[in-house]
């Protein structure tokens, strides 16, 4: 305020002489607000508030905190900012959290994420027995073919080293007598 003196007014122990009072514009020569703000003039004082397409960083003072860009940094913590109007912003929330500001992890979402981990695991396990027992059962297969097919062949092979013995001793024995 911008006093001159002219008619006389009690203040405390000593005269004031106030002829008239002008406002004094804080915001016409340099701007008292911070960087990204506007000031407005207000009767013996001015307020500060965020330029269109920002916001306050601590809503209760904007002067204390300054301004940012609406969604620049991103104020949601998992989830994406989605700018409404010149200074507000709504959170679209990732799968799994809510809150304003997506802060908060859904507890329904929590539990069937830990069932389906869980459910995952057991049939995960099922499965590896599963295939397990599956090639021991083929390896076991194979070898009772394998023992087979030996089996088939020193039975041939007995049988021919009979006939061949036969053979053999009709030979020597032909052999002998002449």
């Amino acid at each position: 305020w911008l006093l001159d003196s002219r008619h006389t007014y009690p203040f405390g122990d000593s005269e004031s002489f106030i002829e008239n009072c002008k406002d004094i514009d804080e915001c016409a020569t340099e701007n008292p607000c911070q960087d990204n703000m506007e000031c407005h003039n207000s009767l013996g004082s001015y307020t500060c508030s965020c330029k269109p397409g920002y916001r306050t960083t601590d809503t209760s003072k904007p002067e204390t905190g300054g301004c940012v860009e609406t969604c620049n940094p991103n104020p949601c913590v998992h989830g994406d900012c989605m700018k409404i109007g010149d200074h507000y912003f709504e959170c679209k929330c990732s799968s799994g959290y809510n809150g304003l500001l997506c802060d908060l992890q859904d507890e329904n979402f929590k539990r069937a994420r830990t069932n389906t981990i869980i459910v995952g695991a057991v049939l995960g396990g099922g499965l590896l027995v599963v295939i397990i027992l599956s090639i021991a059962s083929i390896s076991r297969l194979k070898k009772k073919k394998e023992m087979l097919e030996n089996s088939d062949r020193m039975l041939y092979g007995a049988e021919m080293t009979e006939r061949r013995g036969g053979e053999a001793g009709a030979a020597n024995n032909a052999y002998q007598r002449d």
